[in-house]
């Protein structure tokens, strides 16, 4: 058996990669033409302003705020700490989960003073009611004075 040259042996392997590389740059630089090709009209129906539809759908699957509805809420003192009390309910007709809530306290003038958030990782079916409880403050600093409480729902999702 004859033995290869170090030369006639880097030539053949240069031919064997080139061999490799160009069906794998072929399968890339096409996969990249066909996606942009494609990419104006995805973008164009997602953002085109006739048709919200592409918009609302893909939306609704993800912020379910709307649907989720607080029944009631009452404060409560703890301390220098206020605790909102109440319920939601889950008034759609998907579950949501990851619910976000949100209270603004405000001056007798209606400017704002004061905010405070809760999540809520349970996942409401319709029609399910939740309680919850918002946590204002903390032990050693009062809150400022305030005279309206709004609770609302800041966001609620799907995942």
């Amino acid at each position: 058996m004859e033995t290869m040259s170090k030369r006639k042996l880097i030539r053949i392997g240069f031919w064997l990669g080139i061999g490799f590389i160009v069906p794998q740059l072929f399968i890339m630089f096409s996969g990249t033409a066909i996606s942009m090709l494609a990419m104006p009209s995805i973008m164009e129906a997602s953002f085109d302003s006739k048709n919200n539809d592409v918009v609302s759908n893909f939306t609704s699957n993800f912020d379910l705020k709307d649907q989720i509805k607080i029944q009631d809420y009452r404060e409560k003192r703890n301390g220098n700490q206020l605790l909102i009390l109440g319920t939601i309910v889950n008034s759609g007709d998907k579950k949501a989960s990851s619910i976000q809530l949100e209270a603004e306290l405000k001056d007798k003038d209606g400017n704002f003073v004061y905010e405070c958030t809760e999540y809520i990782n349970k996942d409401l079916k319709p029609s399910d009611i939740e309680n919850f409880q918002i946590k204002c403050g903390c032990g050693k600093n009062a809150i400022p004075e305030y005279s309206t409480i709004n609770v609302r729902v800041v966001s609620a999702n799907n995942y």
